[in-house]
C-alpha cells in the first residue's frame, strides 16, 4: 500500500472555564517536536479567565474562535468546520501532550494509510500537576486496530483523525460524557480505527469531575452509544436518550460497583495531590464496597509497570 504524507495538521481544543490548567495544555502543544500546525482553540463561552488568557497568546500558530457556550460536542463540531487542515489532533483543555505525540501519530498514519484515526496510551496527573505511577493503554483484540464492539475504550483526549471521516458520519452528537464512544461506533462502521500502545498523553484527574451522578451518567451514556450501534446493525430505530437513561439507571449491586470504581478514581486524584489521608479514605471505601475490583485494578497497574499485557 502506498505511504501517504501528512504535511500540515490542525490541533484542536475546546475550552470552557479551563483555568488554571489551560496554559500548560497550550504550552504542551506549542512544544511538540512536529511544529507545522495551526492550533485552533474554540472558546466555548468561558467566564473564568480563560478568555483573557487566550487573548494574551502571541504564537502565530494559535487561532482562537469565540462562541456562546453550547457544550463540548457542539464546540468540537465548530472546530471541524473551522479547521484549515484535513488532519485533526484533539486534546482536552486540562491535559498534557508529551513532546513526541504528534510526530508519533503522524508517523503511524503515514505508514498505515488504511487507518483514518489513531489514539494512544496515557499517564495521569493530579490537580497540582504531580504525575501518578499509573498508566493506561488500550486493550485491543487485534492491535493496533481498534474495534469499539470488542475492545476497551480508547483515549478521546489523544485522538488524531481524518477530518473528512468524522464529517462523513455526522460529527459529534450531543450525548453528554458519551459522545466519544458514540463517535467511535459510527466511525468504525465505515473506517478503520487504531490506537498506539505508547504513552503520549497525560490526563488530569480532578475530583470536581468525578461526582456521583456524573460518574454513573457517563457509564449509562456509554451503554447508550452501544445500544444505538446495535440498533443500527439490526436495522432498528435508535433508542431515545432520556427514556434509555430512566430504564437503565443502575440500582443495587451494579450501582455499588460503579460507586466503588468512582471511589477508586477519587483515591487516585487525592494521592496525586498529596492528600494521602483522603486517598486512603476513598480507596478504603472502594475496597469495602468491592474488594475484587480493587485487587484487579492494582494488579493491572503492577503488570503495566512491568511491561506485561493486561
Amino acid at each position: 500500500m502506498t505511504q501517504r504524507k501528512i504535511n500540515k495538521i490542525t490541533a484542536l481544543t475546546s475550552v470552557y472555564n479551563a483555568m488554571p490548567y489551560l496554559p500548560k495544555t497550550v504550552a504542551s502543544i506549542l512544544a511538540q517536536t512536529f511544529c507545522d500546525f495551526e492550533y485552533l482553540i474554540i472558546n466555548d463561552g468561558s467566564d473564568d479567565g480563560s478568555t483573557e488568557y487566550l487573548k494574551s497568546l502571541t504564537d502565530p500558530r494559535v487561532r482562537v474562535v469565540n462562541a456562546d457556550h453550547a457544550g463540548q460536542a457542539m464546540a468540537l463540531n465548530l472546530g471541524l468546520r473551522e479547521a484549515r487542515h484535513e488532519w485533526i489532533a484533539h486534546i482536552d483543555a486540562d491535559d498534557i501532550a508529551l513532546p513526541q505525540r504528534l510526530a508519533r501519530q503522524i508517523d503511524f498514519l503515514e505508514k498505515n494509510p488504511e487507518y483514518s484515526l489513531v489514539s494512544c496510551g496515557n499517564g495521569y496527573l493530579g490537580a497540582s500537576g504531580k504525575r501518578l505511577r499509573a498508566e493506561q493503554s488500550p486493550r485491543l483484540l487485534h492491535p493496533p486496530r481498534y474495534d469499539p464492539n470488542t475492545d476497551s475504550l480508547i483515549l478521546h483526549q489523544g485522538l488524531f483523525y481524518e477530518r473528512q471521516a468524522v464529517l462523513a458520519v455526522g460529527g459529534y452528537r450531543n450525548i453528554p460524557s458519551g459522545n466519544d464512544l458514540d463517535l467511535y461506533f459510527r466511525l468504525s462502521e465505515r473506517f478503520k480505527l487504531a490506537s498506539l500502545d505508547e504513552i503520549l498523553m497525560l490526563v488530569r484527574i480532578l475530583p470536581t469531575g468525578i461526582t456521583s451522578d456524573g460518574f454513573v451518567a457517563q457509564r449509562i451514556h456509554w451503554d447508550y452509544a452501544a445500544a444505538c450501534a446495535r440498533a443500527r446493525r439490526e436495522g432498528k430505530a435508535e433508542p431515545e436518550l432520556e427514556a434509555f437513561r430512566k430504564e437503565n439507571w443502575p440500582h443495587g449491586r451494579k450501582r455499588w460497583y460503579i460507586e466503588a470504581q468512582r471511589r477508586f478514581r477519587l483515591g487516585g486524584a487525592a494521592w496525586a495531590d498529596n492528600k494521602y489521608l483522603r486517598a486512603v479514605w476513598h480507596l478504603g471505601l472502594a475496597t469495602l464496597i468491592h474488594p475484587g475490583m480493587v485487587r484487579q485494578k492494582l494488579s493491572n497497574y503492577k503488570k503495566r509497570r512491568r511491561g506485561e499485557s493486561v
